[in-house]
């Protein structure tokens, strides 16, 4: 919510849809090799972990204003890339885990650095 309200590249919706889809897959995962006894499913899990890292890589932009370079967008590649592990945790049943890091995300996300 507080992306949202700055206009950040990233706001809720995206990251429900992040941390959703990473919780389908761990439990399509889970469901899968229990049926089959065949598979890895770190694989999936290192799989969803390697794809939020190139999509957030193509968050991140490189500014140049004034003769001075600014890099943008790594917080929100972070958060991004932070929410894919809360819904694989979620997915692999490790609730407290996924809760534990969904709360140091909002603490984190509300901290302000810019300077006044």
């Amino acid at each position: 919510m507080e992306r949202q309200r700055h206009n950040k590249n990233a706001g809720a919706r995206t990251h429900l849809t992040i941390s959703l889809s990473a919780t389908a897959l761990m439990i399509l995962a889970i469901e899968c090799f229990n049926e089959t006894n065949a598979g890895d499913i770190t694989r999936i899990a290192a799989a969803a972990i390697q794809g939020m890292g190139f999509l957030g890589a193509g968050v991140i932009l490189h500014n140049v204003k004034d003769d001075q370079v600014r890099v943008e967008g790594i917080t929100t590649a972070a958060i991004m890339w932070a929410t894919t592990v809360v819904g694989l945790c979620i997915g692999f049943g490790k609730f407290f885990i996924g809760i534990l890091l969904t709360i140091g995300m909002l603490i984190i996300s509300n901290i302000d650095t810019r300077k006044k």
